[in-house]
């Protein structure tokens, strides 16, 4: 199945389960932000991807450029392991990265979430991915993917953003996933204000494998 085909199944669940009026609120929210212009201010195909410090999963400062060396790279935001839609793409990029033909993809999904959060919710001994955190949205920022929860979502899901970021600011990254190059250029980007809706992993894989 794809990812497509996953996350629309588990929205139309999800929808079934909550109360119209929360599904309404969560539909604006989505219209709203995309309102904003987030997704065409963002950088995407041609910008160079900009450096910061994460923290690993042992809480240990990591440079991003001298992670990836010039290699070239796949680097996913997610919201956090709260989030079932980014878990349902983790999930398939794992699936898609564990076959024996793409063991040397060089892939990286970051997040705002606190590494002990991570370490609990994730077995990421298994992942074929790393994993860091960009702690109080720096990189985000740069690269213009933040945005504030509004306060309708913070009734609904701010206290799981809370536990995951250990701060109140409501700050998370859109789902946006990039393909890199060795020199930190922007190769491919999707961007994509709506969080049940992601890059399909056999697509952003092709455009990894395109580069040469």
């Amino acid at each position: 199945m794809k990812l497509s085909e996953s996350l629309k199944e588990y929205q139309d669940q999800s929808s079934k389960k909550h109360l119209k009026m929360i599904t309404n609120q969560m539909s604006k929210a989505t219209i709203n932000l995309k309102e904003t212009g987030i997704e065409d201010s963002a950088k995407s195909s041609g910008d160079i991807f900009d450096n910061a410090v994460l923290l690993d999963l042992e809480s240990k400062e990591i440079d991003l450029y001298k992670l990836t060396d010039g290699k070239p790279a796949i680097i996913s935001f997610y919201r956090g392991s709260w989030c079932p839609y980014c878990n349902l793409e983790l999930r398939a990029y794992e699936a898609l990265l564990s076959k024996k033909e793409n063991k040397d993809v060089f892939m990286i999904a970051i997040s705002p979430e606190k590494p002990d959060i991570t370490l609990v919710e994730q077995d990421v001994s298994k992942l074929n991915f790393t994993v860091l955190s960009d702690v109080d949205n720096k990189l985000a920022i740069k690269l213009r993917i933040m945005y504030h929860l509004p306060k309708t979502l913070q009734l609904f899901y701010g206290k799981a953003v809370r536990k995951s970021t250990g701060v109140n600011d409501y700050n998370i990254p859109i789902p946006a996933t990039y393909v890199i190059d060795g020199n930190h250029k922007i190769i491919k980007a999707w961007i994509n204000a709506d969080y049940t809706k992601r890059a399909e992993p056999s697509e952003v894989l092709a455009s990894y494998r395109s580069i040469k």
